[in-house]
């Protein structure tokens, strides 16, 4: 070997990691570029339309508008940018493999232990920041069961978000290693949310999406895993809610013990309300089964979920560093916090 080739070679290995440290890099400015401008028309539909919903006399119609302001620029402004600019950026997509029901389904029983921490945790933080005082506005929007707002939660944004945080970035940095691709993916995606209720659950979600969209190659899968995540909260629960007048009935039972006088006595309400207050109950009971048996397989199958280095990966360590500790993942991070900082501020000082 001569003095060139052995230079060469000692000189690839450093290329390579300059070349993904900027990789990840530009990918989180585009990001938070792409949010920037998203905000800026946000603002502006906001000026001019929310005055517009305070008139209307339909609280569906005053919805409506708000889903508008509120999601519409993401969608036809933000991801269409995103991939617009991070789609021209150079592809390696995972190889993928058949996982098979069985394996898909193990994968998704670990989404709800993740999803219930992930919003005890956003929960409790939000309350501490902004001495109780801040509110969860996509509860409130998703409560109103909305048909816009419902077709958004439900089935748009589950299609963008998996093309934009799965696909588009997992298939411009899995190369640079599966473990810095998955967990630079998720992490991306729990910040876009930009308030503390959704990204710790939203991070964790993204980590097993990541997983799966890297061991599957196959977008459809985690495509329709978050339409049933978000079908939970967007449409099932809002009705069962409504149906149930679960929280009207727990005002009842809370003051007086339950015996076969106080059901006659409210014999027309337990009628109109009883099957769905059953199946309430019945939907708290699957969902904490499925939280109890994804922290089973959790624990049983963690160390079987299987990462492999990426064709220019230098090693582990080194390209987790890269894709976490670079300028555009910096400037992502700091503007996610200001606005995070900014929305908590404002709440607790109202």
């Amino acid at each position: 070997m001569n003095e060139n080739e052995t230079k060469n070679e000692n000189t690839l290995p450093v290329q390579q990691g300059e070349e993904g440290k900027k990789s990840f890099s530009k990918i989180a400015l585009i990001l938070a570029g792409a949010y920037l401008i998203t905000m800026i028309v946000s603002n502006v539909l906001n000026q001019f339309l929310i005055p517009i919903a305070n008139d209307f006399s339909s609280e569906a119609d005053a919805t409506t508008l708000k889903t508008i302001v509120s999601f519409i620029p993401m969608y036809v402004v933000c991801f269409p940018l995103i991939i617009l600019l991070a789609g021209r950026m150079k592809k390696t997509p995972p190889a993928g493999e058949k996982l098979g029901g069985k394996r898909v389904f193990v994968l998704f029983s670990m989404v709800f232990p993740i999803m219930f921490a992930g919003s005890l945790i956003g929960n409790f933080l939000s309350a501490l920041f902004s001495a109780g005082k801040s509110e969860n506005q996509l509860v409130d929007l998703l409560s109103s069961l909305n048909p816009l707002t419902i077709a958004v939660a439900a089935f748009i944004g589950p299609v963008f978000e998996e093309i934009v945080f799965r696909k588009l970035i997992i298939d411009r940095t899995v190369c640079y290693g599966e473990k810095a691709s998955i967990l630079f993916s998720a992490l991306c995606f729990g910040m876009f949310h930009m308030n503390l209720y959704q990204f710790f659950y939203a991070f964790g979600i993204g980590l097993i999406l990541g997983y799966i969209y890297v061991r599957s190659g196959d977008i459809k899968i985690t495509i329709i895993i978050h339409m049933i995540i978000n079908s939970l909260s967007s449409i099932i629960v809002p009705i069962l809610v409504e149906k149930s007048d679960i929280l009207n009935f727990s005002k009842m039972t809370a003051t007086k013990e339950v015996t076969e006088s106080f059901i006659m006595e409210n014999m027309e309400y337990f009628q109109e309300h009883m099957i769905w207050i059953m199946l309430y109950m019945l939907y708290i009971l699957v969902y904490f089964g499925m939280v109890c048996f994804g922290i089973a397989m959790l624990i049983v199958k963690r160390k079987k979920l299987d990462i492999h280095r990426g064709e220019w990966e230098l090693d582990e360590k080194s390209e987790i560093r890269n894709s976490l500790v670079n300028l555009g993942m910096i400037v992502y991070t700091v503007f996610t916090v200001v606005l995070i900082a900014l929305s908590l501020f404002r709440a607790a000082m109202q």
